[in-house]
């Protein structure tokens, strides 16, 4: 009988899996979002890109002031403006994600 011949990514890792299995374990990595066995790129997207952090940091920005004004927290006018950069930038990235991602999906189709 003959073997198939694998592709050298396959074969490389087939080899990363059995040295988890051997020296990790069946453990899963809380960064490996897909559970695929491995902590790559598209984890890191699916981590980062979320609308989760949106909301969490549009409610810091509205919490936080409230406490600031009713005598809480001592909080400067200056982190206010960072967080709103923030806020900003974490939903301008998800943005353009979105739109390269239904770019690749149009050009996948046609």
């Amino acid at each position: 009988m003959t073997e198939e011949k694998k592709p050298e990514s396959s074969i490389e890792l087939e080899m990363i899996r059995e040295f988890k299995e051997h020296f990790i374990g069946d453990s899963q990595s809380l960064f490996d979002a897909n559970k695929d066995g491995f902590v790559d790129l598209e984890d890191l997207r699916h981590v980062l890109v979320r609308f989760e952090w949106i909301i969490v940091s549009g409610l810091l920005l509205f919490i936080l002031p409230l406490l600031n004004l009713a005598g809480v927290t001592n909080l400067p006018g200056d982190f206010f403006w960072s967080l709103a950069g923030f806020c900003l930038t974490i939903e301008g990235v998800i943005e353009i994600w979105n739109v390269r991602k239904a770019a690749q999906f149009r050009r996948s189709v046609e």
